[in-house]
C-alpha cells in the first residue's frame, strides 16, 4: 500500500539505533533513483497517526529522493500497515534490524535496551525479556542487564544479611525472597568471609561481566563466529557454576544426569572441525 510521506510519523523512542548511517541513506537513494526496488516501510496505525517502526534509512532516502523532485509534500511511499500504537512500534522497531538491514552495533544495542526501560516494556534487570524484544543474543542481554542485576543482588543480599541479624530463620528468609535456603545459608557465609577478608563487593559472589570479544575477531561478521562467541561464553559459565557447586557431594539422584552431560560435551567437542584460514584472527 502506497501512503503519504508526509503522514508518517518519525519518534525518537522508535528509531533504536544510535543514529542514521549517511552513507546507507545516500546509496539506498541512488538506487531509488536507479529504479531499484525496496521493502516497503512498516508503519503502525493508531486510529490518527503513523508511526515508522521499520525502515528508517529507507524512509530517509525516499524523503531525500521527493525533496530532490521537489514533490516532497505529495510523494508517498509503500508501506506495510498494522494496527497499533506509537507503544507497538517502538516495540517493533527494537528487533526490526536483528536480520535485515544495516547490521546493530553495540551503540544500538545498549539505546534499544535504555529505551525498552524507559517505555516499562521490561524490567532492566530481565535478561530473557530483554534478549526477546531486543532479538539478540543471550551473551548480550546478560552484558546489557549485568548493572541491574548486581544492584539487585546487592539489595537481596542485605536484606538476608539483615533478616539474619534481626534472628529471621532461615527457612523464613528463604520463602520471603523465593530462593533456596542452601543458597540462603551460602549468602551468609559469604557474608561472614567478606567481614572475615575486609572485602566490601560482591565480586566474587556475582559472575564476572562477559569477556570483551578482541576487535580482530569481532569485526568478522560470520554466524559461526557469534555462535561460538556464545557457546565459549556459555562454558565459561559451566566453569563458574561447577566449581561453586565442587564443595558440595553430587546427589545420589543427579548423579547419572550429570555423567550423562559430561559424556555428551566430551562427544561434541571431540568431534570439533576447525576453519584454519581463520585462525589468525
Amino acid at each position: 500500500m502506497m501512503i503519504s510521506l508526509s503522514l508518517v510519523r518519525f519518534d525518537a523512542d522508535c528509531q533504536s539505533r544510535v543514529s542514521l548511517d549517511e552513507e546507507t541513506v545516500t546509496e539506498y537513494a541512488y538506487r531509488m533513483k536507479e529504479g531499484a526496488t525496496f521493502p516497503p516501510i512498516t508503519v503502525f496505525f493508531d486510529g490518527s497517526e503513523y508511526w515508522l517502526a521499520d525502515g528508517f534509512h529507507r524512509y530517509a532516502a525516499h524523503k531525500g529522493v521527493a525533496r530532490e523532485r521537489g514533490d516532497e509534500a505529495t510523494a508517498e511511499v509503500p508501506a506495510e500497515i498494522r494496527q497499533g500504537t506509537r507503544l507497538d512500534a517502538v516495540r517493533h522497531a527494537l528487533s526490526a534490524n536483528a536480520v535485515h538491514g544495516k547490521r546493530r552495533e553495540p551503540g544500538d544495542y545498549r539505546k534499544g535496551y535504555s529505551i525498552a526501560v524507559r517505555c516499562g516494556l521490561c524490567e532492566p534487570h530481565d535478561v530473557a525479556a530483554v534478549r526477546d524484544l531486543l532479538a539478540c543474543s543471550e551473551r548480550w542481554a546478560e552484558k546489557l542487564t549485568l548493572d541491574a542485576r548486581e544492584a539487585l543482588e546487592r539489595e537481596r543480599n542485605a536484606r538476608i544479611n539483615q533478616a539474619f541479624k534481626a534472628g529471621v530463620k532461615t527457612a523464613e528468609i528463604a520463602q520471603r525472597e523465593g530462593i533456596s535456603e542452601q543458597w540462603v545459608r551460602k549468602i551468609r557465609h559469604r557474608n561472614y568471609s567478606h567481614s572475615a577478608d575486609s572485602f566490601g563487593s560482591l565480586t566474587h559472589i556475582l559472575p564476572p561481566p562477559p569477556r570483551p570479544i578482541p576487535p580482530a575477531i569481532a569485526a568478522l561478521d560470520r554466524p559461526s563466529l557469534t555462535a561460538w562467541s556464545d557457546a565459549i561464553y556459555a562454558m565459561e559459565k559451566l566453569i563458574e557454576a561447577i566449581e561453586t557447586a565442587k564443595r558440595f557431594d553430587v546427589p545420589r539422584k543427579a548423579l547419572p544426569r550429570v555423567q550423562s552431560l559430561v559424556d555428551r560435551a566430551f562427544d561434541l567437542l571431540n568431534d570439533l572441525e576447525l576453519e584454519p584460514e581463520h585462525d589468525v584472527a
